[in-house]
């Protein structure tokens, strides 16, 4: 399952507005009374922004002067205002026939033709205005507007810089240079012109949904969290600040959050196909498979080429058992988008390949035809695909050879210090002794969990249906709710996270805390269980902690040969981390098990579940 990228990259770039209206000489030698009174009251009520009455009396000079450059170019102005775009335009230029020297209708005439996104046009009258001596900021501004739109990231770049120069107070080209910057990849300039445009403006609506688009493109969650929620408090019913907040949670892992957003976004706009695609992922990995699959039908139905809304129901309908209408999805995910790796590695765990099969020659072709447009993970998923589909045909060299350069690139994306590692085994020893264990603190007194640990791929899921052949268990698959749980506390960071210092420090009150909280999330979706498996693997980290804050649950460490272990992971691509696991996971059970020298004392469950 994949959340799919935020639905604007950043906020659309913002023209400054038109300028002010001329309250020059007239351009006609008929000085009549009426003609002055009219035209001064027609201005006074236009400064004022009252423009029902100053159209009417710029209306009224024109009958008396047809071509009076004031009034036309004015009444330009206020068709604009009220979009009468082509009306403005006819006025505007009629403005520049009158005056062929003046630089305004050009500029505005400019803004019109941009909002009609005929920006071609639009830029070549920015430019005469700019060479009539109309070199302001705005007029800069806008052009570069007009070039952004055209991909022109460069020019744009130049023009926004030099209305900055003359007007460094200037916040929406601060923003709008970010936005450009933002597109060509530099993420830290663009930063930091957003940062500037809220110096100036603290209140800027668009640069505050910008910076926390781009910080979410950098993985920087929290931070971007907090100017999705600045800009709601701007402008609370906002869709498209409701969704990128809503996935921004999801990241965070602060699921129920992110699915009230996304909610909140469909509320706003019922249509809205890539937040109805994004809920779906969120209702799915809080394992609400019907909710998740109405869901992602519904943004397929909105938008039949949705290709990642079709993988994400092939996801889902694999996860569930309907493994033919999940091929068929997968299918139409890879049909929409050919070149899109991950769909036929997603295929390949639900289809049976077989010789001649279109797929596998597809697969060679990408990989034989690679030009160096492809992200190293998308080359893994292409080789893991082929591993599994040379293996389906009984080729076991070639499949070996495919799995082989797709652990090799994906090897190159991890930073792994066997040192550390060691030292985080070693740590366990030192913080979850015989003594911390003799402390017993009072967490949740609940029997319900049964928490199935140990390698990937070493047999926990038939651990699970074994258990939940019995009537009163439920097998809930792999739960992230423990790790959740120590996040939402503050008690995890980084991959091994700061529970031990947690552990050896904190107060009774703390375990019972993390046991409740886990219990409330994993009951909020699986609300009938007398007894329910979790049997996510990694969960052996967490061992110790789980017994102090869930003193009565199970835990059944999983056990197979290490040999048929490593070659069935060998064979299968993880995306979460494990490079803990990777190390033999006898230390921590034996470590354990000698935490447990008189049954059935405090740790008598180490005895009765580590077997």
């Amino acid at each position: 399952m994949s959340i799919s990228s935020i639905l604007i990259d950043v906020a659309d770039t913002k023209p400054s507005s038109y300028l002010s209206p001329i309250t020059g000489p007239l351009s006609s030698s008929r000085g009549k009374a009426n003609l002055l009174y009219q035209l001064d009251e027609a201005i006074a009520h236009q400064q004022r922004g009252d423009l029902k009455k100053a159209r009417p009396l710029y209306l009224g000079v024109l009958k008396i002067d047809r071509k009076h450059f004031v009034a036309t170019y004015n009444l330009g102005l206020i068709c604009a205002h009220d979009g009468e775009f082509a009306k403005a335009a006819a006025f505007l230029r009629k403005a520049i026939k009158l005056n062929t020297e003046a630089a305004e209708p050009h500029a505005s005439l400019g803004k019109v033709l941009a909002l009609q996104r005929r920006f071609e046009q639009a830029i070549s009258h920015y430019k005469k205005a700019l060479a009539l001596g109309s070199d302001n900021s705005v007029v800069r501004n806008n052009l570069g507007v007009a070039l952004e739109e055209l991909n022109r990231h460069q020019e744009a770049i130049v023009e926004y810089g030099r209305a900055l120069k003359m007007q460094p107070d200037f916040a929406d080209a601060a923003n709008n240079l970010g936005i450009s910057l933002a597109t060509l990849h530099k993420s830290a300039e663009a930063i930091l012109c957003f940062e500037k445009a809220l110096q100036v403006q603290p209140d800027h609506l668009d640069a505050h949904f910008n910076l926390g688009t781009v910080l979410h493109s950098l993985e920087r969650y929290s931070e971007a969290v907090v100017h999705f929620e600045r800009a709601l408090q701007i402008s609370p019913n906002l869709a498209k600040v409701h969704h990128n907040l809503g996935t921004t949670l999801h990241a965070l892992r602060r699921l129920k959050d992110s699915e009230m957003h996304l909610e909140k976004a469909l509320e706003l706009t019922p249509n809205f196909a890539e937040a109805l695609n994004n809920l779906g992922t969120v209702l799915q990995e809080l394992h609400r498979s019907d909710e998740a699959v109405e869901k992602l039908g519904k943004a397929i139905a909105l938008k039949n080429d949705y290709a990642e809304a079709h993988n994400n129901l092939g996801n889902v309908l694999m996860e569930i058992g309907r493994l033919n209408e999940s091929e068929r999805a997968l299918e139409r995910a890879i049909s929409l988008s050919p070149r899109k790796t991950v769909y036929y590695r997603n295929l390949s765990n639900v289809r049976r390949f077989t010789a001649g099969d279109k797929y596998i020659a597809a697969m060679e072709s990408l990989v034989r035809n690679e030009d160096g447009s492809f992200k190293e993970i998308e080359l893994v998923d292409l080789h893991f695909a082929l591993g599994k589909a040379f293996e389906d045909l009984g080729q076991s060299a070639r499949s070996f050879e495919h799995f082989v350069q797709g652990n090799d690139l994906k090897r190159r994306q991890i930073s792994y210090d066997e040192g550390e590692t060691l030292g985080i085994l070693e740590r366990f020893a030192n913080v979850f002794t015989a003594e911390r264990f003799q402390r017993q603190p009072d967490g949740n007194p609940s029997s319900q969990p049964i928490f199935v640990i140990g390698m990937p791929r070493s047999g926990t899921t038939l651990i699970e249906q074994i258990l939940a052949s019995h009537p009163q268990v439920l097998g809930a698959g792999e739960l992230t709710e423990f790790n959740d749980a120590l996040t939402e506390l503050g008690c995890l960071s980084g991959i091994f996270g700061t529970f031990l210092q947690v552990t050896k420090a904190s107060d009774d009150a703390r375990f019972l805390t993390l046991g409740t909280r886990y219990l409330e999330s994993v009951r909020s979706v699986r609300p009938h269980a007398d007894r329910f498996v979790d049997k996510m693997p990694s969960n052996f980290r967490f061992a110790g902690l789980i017994h102090l804050a869930l003193p009565n649950a199970r835990i059944i460490h999983v056990s197979r040969d290490p040999v048929d272990t490593c070659v069935s992971c060998f064979s299968k691509l993880f995306t979460g981390d494990l490079r803990l696991c990777g190390l033999s996971q006898n230390k921590p059970h034996s470590t354990y098990r000698q935490r447990d020298p008189s049954p059935p004392a405090h740790l008598s469950f180490f005895n009765r579940s580590l077997a």
